[in-house]
């Protein structure tokens, strides 16, 4: 996801966050290995608000968490006992405050069920 000219964010399926630069350099990141701590397994998925604030969903731990412009965790937006399955997509409507995100099954072959919940952005 391009954040800015020259910087793009990149969720790696197996556990990181990273921002890199128009070159590939990688200039910060979180999750998995590193020495931040900062809880990611799985982040598959992603939206910024106007605030550069970073929402990833996390399907693994089957929540949405929250990270500053700097990669450091704010806080979890959605747990997962507000999801009937994973989270596979999402969309932060700035204008009204709100977090859209997918709610799917997903059978190892296919998509079985889903739906749309919304949450309020605060």
């Amino acid at each position: 996801m391009q954040v800015s000219a020259h910087r793009v964010i990149v969720c790696h399926a197996t556990s990181r966050i990273s921002v890199v630069d128009s070159d590939g350099t990688l200039i910060q990141s979180c999750g998995g290995d590193d020495e931040s701590g900062a809880p990611a397994h799985g982040p598959c998925y992603m939206a910024v608000d106007e605030n550069n604030f970073l929402h990833a969903a996390d399907v693994l731990y089957r929540r949405v968490a929250v990270y500053s412009p700097a990669l450091e965790p704010v806080r979890e937006l959605v747990g997962a006992s507000e999801l009937n399955w994973w989270p596979t997509r999402l969309f932060v409507d700035s204008v009204r405050r709100r977090l859209y995100v997918a709610d799917s099954n997903f059978d190892g072959q296919k998509y079985t069920a889903g739906r749309v919940v919304v949450f309020s952005l605060r």
